[in-house]
């Protein structure tokens, strides 16, 4: 698949591959042509006579292997500098496809998050991992949002929130209160699901290939159950599930919507 794909985008810049290849070979031949000058017979000659003018010929020939072996090098940096450059979107892929360390991640899921570029998406489209959706980052009731269930493609999984976001419960009570009403008008949202319930169900039904929710967020917990709070250099990553939250009834819900949706 690697080789394949690498000749594919070989054959799209044959071109731009071919002179900087071609300038290599030429900087490397044209240096060791002028260290061969010196093992000449006309060069072994000449130091053979004491002359002035021979040592100070013999003098600038010295110099000019030492400027020759800069430019060499000057070139050779050059050369490849710009060849990076030019293909940084297709090593970034590279590197993407090649960041898989064992079978065992039948999955490897871009962090495109934050604001997207069109190199970024193009980088995450190439590449063919999904994306990742979080509802929490969908409801700006200012603009629209490409993390908005109805945007999605299949290749991309979906989450309520991150361990870096609040769970559910909390950050209804810290989003801008436009925020939550973009999101009850969007998913319909109603006390009777509640709250948590209706957002997990949004992400539940989309195309998404996968779902992921916070077990925060089945458990409907809100302040102190963050998992983590970033910037900050203590008490993350210390929520724990109780023996007596994992209820039959909690574990009959979550296994109806799964079915439900098809998950």
């Amino acid at each position: 698949m690697f080789f394949k794909l690498a000749m594919r985008n070989s054959r799209r810049s044959r071109k731009e591959n071919g002179l900087f290849f071609a300038s290599l070979v030429v900087s490397i031949v044209a240096f060791y042509i002028i260290l061969a000058l010196s093992h000449q017979d006309v060069m072994i000659f000449l130091r053979s006579l004491e002359s002035d003018a021979v040592n100070s010929l013999l003098q600038i020939a010295a110099v000019f292997y030492v400027f020759s072996l800069v430019m060499l090098f000057f070139l050779i940096y050059y050369a490849s500098k710009y060849q990076l450059e030019r293909r940084r979107h297709e090593l970034g892929m590279y590197i993407m496809m090649g960041m898989r360390r064992s079978k065992l991640f039948a999955l490897l899921i871009a962090e495109d998050l934050g604001y997207l570029t069109p190199e970024v998406i193009k980088l995450q489209r190439d590449s063919g991992y999904p994306g990742m959706k979080v509802l929490e980052f969908a409801f700006d009731s200012r603009d629209t949002s490409s993390y908005l269930p109805h945007s999605y493609t299949e290749n991309c999984v979906c989450y309520t929130g991150t361990h870096d976001n609040s769970p559910l419960a909390l950050w209804k009570d810290e989003a801008a209160p436009e925020d939550i009403d973009c999101a009850r008008e969007y998913l319909g949202l109603n006390d009777r699901e509640g709250f948590n319930w209706g957002i997990i169900r949004g992400g539940m039904s989309s195309v998404a290939r996968l779902f992921v929710a916070q077990m925060q967020d089945y458990l409907e917990l809100g302040l102190h159950h963050r998992t983590n709070i970033p910037g900050t250099q203590s008490g993350n990553w210390q929520w724990r599930l109780l023996p007596d939250e994992a209820t039959p009834a909690l574990a009959r819900r979550i296994r109806r919507v799964t079915e439900l949706y098809g998950r």
